[in-house]
């Protein structure tokens, strides 16, 4: 938690406080005619949380609680759907430089496979997409399992200290600047 917190309202303005906005400006709309599509982007740490990007994780969370909320508070409107993408790590600039002990074992997504599966998921009203489907399996187990016990294989796996030693983590105010217009 020593994350400057001009960082964490930046995190929280562009990964969670947008999709409100956004919502709030298009949902009327689709109320009334009771036809339209939400989706999100969210990610895998907005299901499950990660040492070292508190910030970004608390984010997907809210994402991921604000569209299963809107699955309840949307459910009498037949024509308005809503996906909930979840992809784990993408291969893109925002995560350039992330060393991973085995990449080998779940590589990065590729941005075009993220984009393709999102399409198929709203085309096929599909409320939830996680990527890649291996994920699942953690997230089972994580549901399962206390935390202590996922501990050692977080730890044999580097995944507790993935972020921990990468400078450009998910909180990257400077890769944010220069991909949204947030200020």
């Amino acid at each position: 938690m020593d994350i400057p917190d001009e960082d964490i309202i930046k995190t929280l303005s562009v990964n969670a406080m947008a999709h409100f906005w956004t919502i709030k400006a298009v949902l009327p709309d689709m109320i009334e005619s009771n036809r339209g599509h939400l989706v999100s982007i969210s990610s895998v740490l907005g299901l499950l949380g990660m040492r070292g990007v508190s910030d970004y994780c608390s984010s997907k969370f809210a994402i991921s609680g604000l569209m299963e909320a809107l699955q309840w508070e949307l459910q009498e409107y037949s024509n308005i759907h809503i996906t909930a993408v979840h992809p784990y790590l993408v291969d893109n600039q925002m995560f350039a430089g992330l060393k991973l002990r085995f990449p080998w074992l779940v590589p990065p997504l590729n941005e075009s496979y993220v984009a393709k599966q999102t399409v198929s998921a709203v085309l096929t009203n599909r409320q939830s997409v996680v990527m890649p489907r291996i994920m699942h399996i953690v997230l089972w187990a994580r549901s399962l399992f206390p935390v202590d016990a996922m501990l050692p294989i977080l730890r044999f796996t580097g995944v507790d200290r993935a972020m921990m030693d990468f400078p450009n983590a998910p909180r990257n105010v400077d890769f944010m600047k220069n991909t949204t217009a947030v200020q």
